[in-house]
């Protein structure tokens, strides 16, 4: 009796490899799935590392790639292949800002976005001159380089507007902010909170 169980046991260990080994087969034969490792290289996008000079860090950048098994069995039901349905895994840099305090952040000048502040977010520390104070490297807070604008203000964009700058828009009316963002926004900028900087860049 024993022995037989033993048997029926090793016979149902093989059958259900041989039905996962042959799923798989079928799966890696299946034109969609040849179809979809065929392009994947047309959506990779390389991670970029934190550049780290002296006195400033900029922010890694988390690159991409096509989970291959995920988007089959998204694009299975319909049987095609379909960018939209693609699903895409992270790729985290190996040099983040995660635990380095002690250099100002300035955001990449390859990414067409900016973020405008009317308030301090006190979750971060800001300089306007790359000088960091000890109390935000022991508190474990990232300084942000900011561009303080006091008045004139939208001339002052118009003529310093670029990829990852940080513009602190102090003392501005509600009618001069909107024309500002829509200065940005009509110049193909995407405008983010500092956290949402932060976050795209370093998460």
């Amino acid at each position: 009796m024993k022995k037989k169980i033993i048997i029926t046991v090793i016979l149902f260990i093989f059958s259900v490899l041989y039905i996962k080994n042959a799923s798989y087969i079928i799966r890696e034969n299946d034109i969609l799935m040849k179809e979809i490792k065929s392009k994947q290289n047309n959506y990779y996008i390389k991670p970029i590392n934190a550049i780290i000079t002296e006195h400033i860090i900029i922010p890694s950048i988390n690159g991409k790639k096509v989970n291959v098994k995920k988007s089959y069995n998204n694009m299975k039901g319909i049987n095609k292949f379909n960018e939209s349905l693609l699903i895409f895994d992270s790729i985290k840099p190996s040099k983040t800002i995660d635990n380095i305090y002690n250099k100002v952040v300035l955001f990449h000048p390859k990414e067409n976005i900016v973020s405008i502040m009317t308030s301090l977010d006190n979750n971060y520390c800001y300089t306007e001159n790359l000088s960091i104070s000890d109390e935000c490297i022991n508190e474990k807070k990232h300084t942000i380089l900011i561009h303080r604008i006091s008045n004139n203000h939208l001339s002052y964009v118009k003529k310093n507007l670029r990829n990852g700058i940080v513009f602190f828009l102090d003392s501005i009316n509600k009618n001069e902010l909107n024309l500002v963002i829509k200065y940005i926004k009509n110049n193909n900028y995407n405008i983010l909170t500092i956290s949402e900087l932060i976050k795209i860049h370093d998460n």
